[in-house]
């Protein structure tokens, strides 16, 4: 190989890896949170439909 060759597999790698940088802080400081509020408002949901129920009739017998 020669050094232009050598030269454009460095400029791919970091290409690759600011890339890859960005990835990872678009998904820590988006992705996380989103995903956090929207389960947070699903077990809110869920806990104010447990309690507006109502309690499942028990015969005695």
């Amino acid at each position: 190989m020669t050094t232009s060759s050598w030269r454009r597999a460095g400029n791919v790698g970091a290409v690759v890896v600011i890339g890859g940088q960005t990835l990872s802080l678009l998904l820590t400081l988006l992705a996380t949170p989103v995903v956090y509020s929207l389960l947070d408002d699903l077990g809110l949901s869920f806990r104010r439909w447990r309690k507006a129920a109502p309690a499942p009739e028990t015969t005695k017998t």
